[in-house]
């Protein structure tokens, strides 16, 4: 249990301060992950799921069962990695593989934190599959690097490893899946 709240405070510590989206009528850019989100976000309140969580923190595992919860807070991590900020716009090269079932967003700057985003889509339906983010922020004496993989209607999962001057390195992996009745 200690390692669970190790891992949120680590996460939350790490999360820059994003700015705030432009109003909901705004034209999206780029793939529109916030929506996405709020769509799972919406769907497992209303149905009232819980998650099994599984966090290992530089290689001691816990896993853990929860059936209340607060969804916006617990998939913030993903709403912060939407790539649609305004001053974004045009920070981001679009690659477009396998006759459109892979799009990558990679930025062209280093002072963006959403380094890369690829969006894997599902040949016959369209539909996506997962969305892969590799975020990245820090200094001369710190860093903080995420792989973050999410699966739509079903699960994401975090890898984090930290690193500060005259500290150990820190590692952890949290994968979440949804627990939903129906």
């Amino acid at each position: 249990m200690k390692y669970l709240y190790i891992i949120i405070i680590f996460l939350v510590a790490c999360q820059n301060e994003q700015t705030k989206e432009e109003s909901s009528s705004a034209k999206k850019v780029y793939f529109d992950l916030a929506k996405m989100v709020q769509l799972d976000i919406d769907n497992n309140t209303q149905q009232s799921c819980g998650e099994e969580k599984l966090v290992s923190v530089n290689g001691n595992t816990e896993s853990k069962s929860i059936d209340i919860l607060d969804w916006k807070k617990e998939l913030q991590i993903l709403l912060d990695c939407d790539i649609n900020k305004p001053n974004w716009k045009g920070k981001y090269e679009v690659q477009i593989l396998n006759d459109g079932q892979k799009y990558i967003y990679a930025a062209n700057s280093s002072k963006i934190p959403v380094r890369k985003m690829t969006v894997n889509y599902e040949q016959k339906s369209g539909k996506v599959i997962s969305v892969e983010i590799e975020k990245k922020t820090g200094t001369a004496l710190f860093s903080n690097e995420q792989q973050i993989i999410y699966y739509p209607e079903k699960s994401f999962k975090i890898k984090a490893s930290q690193r500060a001057l005259f500290m150990k390195d820190f590692n952890s992996e949290v994968d979440i899946k949804f627990l939903c009745k129906n």
